[in-house]
């Protein structure tokens, strides 16, 4: 009875305040589904009418949602919607988590090269063990911007050395505030990698060297895909300002109002593979930082080149995009070496692996075709010195540390045998009386000496 009152109250109030009478319809039917949200998401609200304005939001979200379902049921769209734990916010405060901020823009990396390379057709890094970290969950701190940059980092060094670096996020984000970066209120990754760059070698980011950064031209599709399928994941920009963006559940998404405009690119994302789906539509896979709960497990699967131009480059995804340059570990390896442990492994002319002769599983395929070796890849074809350095090719065999630590032991020990050998011919020449007494009289000399048990 007082529920009922308390419901028959707010569905007052409401409605002389001009809200949608069929959204409170649902509230007045949804108080058990309302509870299971608020219990699911662990939702605490300061007072009953904060309460009540985030329950109006969570059933006018819900409506939208269920709208748009109707027609994704009916063939009309890609892509379905679904509740998150954001389904309570403001459109204000969904915005507000874009911190993408091109204006705070100081520094551009180096201008890409295409290299005009084989690619696969279809790409998921997700599937390499150790590249892409698992996704994470922003909050309302609006540093997309930092989790797109810190993550690219992340994976260029995992792929070029085989193990996992972590970088203190926190310590980023305050770092590069002098590179024009405004913390939670929004960044740029280009202004983190120069960041980046700086500080390599430090007490930041001590497990990795940056000496650059590379910005993709702006609005090339095929130029994404090149800079995924040869360097790895990739930063990238794109326009999050749809309520279908904040909702997504799945499918391949592509919306007609996101804007490919650079100036109106307000999220920051990672792009982590592409590939095809059953319907023929191309796709980028994005990785987002709004935890696990959005989307496919935290992923996007975002329309590529299609052929309509209202969906060209949509949201922007080439538009921003970019990567931080990793230092390469190693660059005396013999380059005919690395030429014949490349084709070893890689059909002929096509870079599609057929084995992986430096391990058994996947990720040595991978390593080889995707790391500083797939720039060999064109010099192998050729006739000549290979111009330029030699890839990282990671050494499984002693250090010249440990061999020369087994030589001294050796030596060691044989200095101890012969030391043992002088002193038993000194005591064979000795006369066996006084080999006798000696012993007895250091026996009596020493205060721990069990007399009893001398026989």
């Amino acid at each position: 009875m007082r529920k009922s009152l308390l419901l028959l109250l707010i569905w007052s109030i409401l409605i002389v305040a001009g809200q949608d009478e069929s959204v409170l319809r649902d509230m007045k039917d949804g108080w058990r589904e309302w509870v299971d949200f608020k219990t699911k998401y662990k939702k605490v609200y300061p007072s009953h009418q904060e309460e009540e304005r985030r329950m109006y939001n969570y059933f006018n979200n819900k409506k939208f949602i269920v709208n748009h379902n109707d027609r994704y049921r009916d063939g009309q769209t890609s892509f379905f919607l679904k509740i998150n734990s954001r389904a309570d916010y403001y459109d204000s405060e969904l915005m507000q988590m874009n911190g993408l901020k091109p204006s705070l823009q100081k520094y551009t990396g180096s201008p890409y090269s295409p290299r005009g390379s084989v690619i696969p057709q279809s790409l998921d890094w997700r599937l390499v063990n150790g590249v892409v970290s698992r996704v994470k969950d922003q909050g309302r701190c609006a540093s997309d911007w930092l989790f797109s940059a810190a993550e690219a980092l992340e994976s260029q060094h995992n792929i070029h050395f085989l193990d996992q670096l972590t970088l203190p996020k926190r310590e980023v984000m305050d770092g590069s505030r002098n590179y024009g970066n405004q913390g939670c209120n929004g960044g740029v990754m280009d202004n983190t990698f120069k960041y980046m760059q700086d500080n390599s070698g430090g007490r930041v980011l001590s497990g990795t060297q940056v000496y650059g950064f590379v910005d993709l031209p702006s609005g090339s599709e095929n130029g994404l895909k090149e800079a995924v399928a040869t360097r790895g994941p990739i930063s990238a920009g794109i326009d999050a300002s749809q309520k279908t963006f904040w909702f997504y559940g799945g499918g391949v998404y592509k919306d007609s109002k996101c804007s490919s405009q650079r100036s109106q690119l307000n999220h920051a994302v990672l792009v982590t593979g592409y590939g095809k789906g059953n319907d023929l539509r191309d796709y980028w896979i994005v990785k987002n930082s709004w935890g696990q709960d959005w989307g496919e497990k935290g992923y996007m699967r975002l329309v590529r080149n299609h052929y309509d131009y209202r969906y060209k480059n949509n949201c922007g995804i080439a538009s921003m995009a970019s990567y931080a340059a990793v230092a390469v570990a190693r660059t005396d390896v013999n380059t005919t070496n690395a030429c014949a442990q490349y084709n070893s492994h890689t059909a002929e002319g096509s870079g599609k692996c057929l084995k992986c002769s430096l391990g058994r599983d996947v990720r040595s395929c991978v390593q080889c075709y995707f790391t500083r070796q797939y720039e060999l890849y064109l010099w192998c074809q050729k006739e000549g010195p290979t111009p330029g350095p030699g890839p990282y090719t990671p050494s499984h065999g002693p250090s010249a540390v440990l061999v020369l630590l087994a030589i001294a032991g050796l030596i060691l020990v044989i200095l101890v045998m012969m030391f043992l050998l002088t002193k038993c011919a000194e005591n064979s020449s000795a006369p066996a009386e006084n080999r006798v007494s000696g012993s007895l009289n250091e026996g009596l000399e020493n205060p721990n000496f069990d007399n009893e048990n001398v026989i």
